[in-house]
């Protein structure tokens, strides 16, 4: 018997699809996040082992300059022995000197005595000369009055004038000759006693220098003992630097071990880190706070077609420039590592974004750029990109195969619309409950129709196959007729219409069916999520710059402020809205942006919703619901035919 085979659904297959996606954007953030840690831990390693490197050359240099200041310290020593040598000798010679000095001032003592007796001698030769010095002049003065006499007794005698004037002439030098004498020994007795007062002096001076080299060789008997205390000191110091030499080399050699057993696990450890970045499935980019690239893996070596080598050292603009759909680069200032350098917050790349390779193709990227923060500091960025082409190719194929369904559903459904509504026109003929049967059936298939024509859109708008067809067109009959759609729906719910309207001509050049679908879904987004009773708004204005602006305002029940950003995403409902069990598919709001945008034109909204989606919190504020208002601005100079 054979088994029976399961075969998967489609349903099965996109459920899959999305848990894979799920599971695989988890470990991409995960991933994304080990390589933030693992490039700031990289960082910090990279600054211990510098560090280290620099501590153990410090170490290097200090060991050395030990070892020579030990060396110095030897040199230092031998020249102290040496010069304490030569200070023992010459305190000898000294002592020697000293004792002759004192053998040389007895001796000069001995001669000052002698010059003392010897002065006194020429002392009382003075005086004896000078007496007879005296007794000289005494004579010279007897033999003055003599030679007077003589003279008178020459003159009595009768001597000749001649003879008379010789004879006194030569008494007169005789005269002379004595006085001088005098004078020469009175001079030759003062020169005896300022001699003998020298010599006295010198004797003196001779005594004092004589202690003053007996304290000199004290002295240096005294400073010859201390320079050989000094030289033992000098010599303990010496010992005490070489042991403590030894042990710093010790130290140093058991420290470089340990650097280098802490060096290699580092080492090992950033290989094994660098290992497990460069093997990761998806491309993986690092940069440093100027957006150089200091890190590539090999995922994204493939993807951008560069080597490592290439791009290392390089601006991340250059070496991965971005496109968008139109093939226009994108702004330095836009792009995800610049925004992620100036922020705090990773940065997701849109995924109609486009990397140019080395040989100028491109391919459609999915990434997300994670700032590096180190002490609140931005010190690189962290960029995970992957090609999403295999991506684009599977929801090309989802919206053909979504496009083909919805057009072979189409035709089945039309026929059992009209034959329900043929049935509906002639319903006399069936029972009460036949007829609530067939206005089920009736309004099932409207529903049905209406989704597959939303899906359509969709398809459309994806395959860029959705074209417009401006031509002039009454945009104020088309909001009315949207609204008249809507009438039962707004009866049903008592709801308070209020229109502002452009008043005077209202005809613009626009493709209707794009604009119908954009008045379609803001107004059927108001009258879904807008309590019974509730009131909506539709602004229809003109501005001078051939802007028109749309706004759809309602009360109703908001848009959750942690989930505004996704409003218009495909098949996204917000959790307040699901929480009131309101029919939906999520498509509706991503459709109206594609065509604004395709046409030139641009969409917000405005909704100061609760800060909590939970059903709870909603009951709680359910008579105070903040409302949404939606804009929409379309300038005709823009709307163009575009696919």
């Amino acid at each position: 018997m054979k088994k029976k085979v399961l075969v998967p659904t489609s349903r099965d297959i996109i459920l899959n699809l999305k848990v894979l996606a799920k599971e695989k954007e988890a470990v991409r953030r995960k991933l994304a996040v080990t390589a933030a840690k693992l490039a700031a831990t990289a960082k910090k390693l990279a600054v211990t082992a510098k560090e280290k490197e620099y501590v153990r050359r410090k170490l290097e240099v200090s060991a050395r300059e030990k070892e020579v200041v030990r060396r110095k310290l030897e040199v230092t020593a031998a020249k102290l022995a040496a010069t304490a040598e030569k200070l023992a000798r010459t305190a000898k010679e000294k002592e020697s000197a000293r004792s002759k000095l004192a053998i040389t001032a007895a001796e000069l003592a001995l001669t000052a005595k002698k010059l003392a007796v010897t002065a006194k001698e020429k002392e009382a030769v003075r005086r004896k000369l000078a007496v007879t010095a005296a007794k000289l002049a005494v004579t010279a003065e007897k033999l003055t009055v003599t030679a007077a006499k003589l003279a008178a007794t020459a003159e009595k005698l009768a001597i000749t004038a001649e003879e008379k004037e010789d004879v006194r002439q030569k008494l007169v030098i005789t005269a002379a000759k004595l006085a001088a004498t005098a004078e020469e020994k009175e001079d030759a007795r003062r020169k005896l006693a300022v001699t003998a007062e020298e010599k006295e002096d010198a004797r003196r001076k001779l005594a004092v220098t004589a202690e003053e080299k007996e304290d000199v060789r004290q002295k240096l008997v005294i400073t010859a003992a201390k320079l050989a205390a000094t030289a033992e000191e000098k010599e303990e110091v010496r010992r005490n630097l070489l042991v403590t030499a030894n042990k710093l080399k010790e130290a140093y050699e058991t420290l470089e071990n340990k650097v280098l057993e802490r060096t290699k696990s580092l080492e090992m450890a950033r290989a094994k880190e660098e290992a497990i970045l460069l093997s990761i499935g998806d491309g993986l980019l690092v940069t440093d706070e100027k957006g150089d690239i200091i890190l590539i893996n090999r995922t994204a070596e493939k993807l951008l077609g560069k080597k490592s080598t290439e791009v290392v050292g390089k601006g991340f603009v250059e070496v991965m420039p971005l496109e968008d759909e139109k093939g226009e680069r994108v702004l330095l200032e836009k792009h995800p590592v610049s925004v992620a350098l100036s922020g705090s917050t990773a940065i997701s790349a849109r995924t109609n974004s486009y990397y140019v390779r080395k040989d100028n193709t491109k391919f459609p990227v999915a990434s997300i750029a994670t700032p590096v923060i180190l002490n609140k500091k931005v010190i690189g960025t962290i960029k995970v990109f992957r090609d999403v082409t295999s991506e684009r190719d599977i929801d090309k194929a989802k919206t053909e195969f979504v496009s083909l369904a919805s057009h072979q559903l189409r035709t089945p459904l039309t026929s059992i619309g009209w034959y329900s509504e043929m049935l509906l026109k002639g319903a006399e003929s069936f029972s009460g409950n036949q007829k609530v049967y067939l206005e089920e059936i009736y309004q099932g298939n409207q529903r049905m129709v209406e989704l597959v024509n939303t899906l359509l859109d969709v398809s459309r708008i994806e395959l860029g196959t959705f074209m417009s067809e401006p031509k002039p067109t009454d945009i104020v009959l088309l909001a009315q007729a949207v609204l008249d759609e809507q009438k039962q729906n707004i009866k049903e719910k008592k709801f308070i219409i209020i229109k502002k309207f452009i008043k005077g001509p209202s005809v613009f050049l626009t493709d209707p069916k794009l604009l119908h679908i954009v008045f379609q879904n803001l107004i059927t987004n108001a009258v879904k999520y807008t309590p019974n009773g509730g009131t909506i708004e539709f602004t229809i204005s003109f501005d001078k710059k051939k802007t028109i602006l749309i706004k759809v305002s309602d009360t109703g029940y908001g848009i959750p402020k942690n989930q505004q950003k996704q409003i218009f995403t495909k098949l996204f409902r917000a959790d307040n809205a699901r929480d009131k069990d309101t029919s939906g598919t999520g498509l509706g709001l991503y459709i109206v942006k594609s065509i604004v945008e395709n046409t030139g034109g641009k969409i917000w909204f405005n909704s100061p919703a609760h800060k909590s989606s939970s059903v709870e919190r909603a009951k709680e504020d359910e008579e105070l619901n903040p409302g949404t208002t939606f804009y929409v601005a379309l300038t005709l100079d823009k709307v163009n035919a575009k696919k």
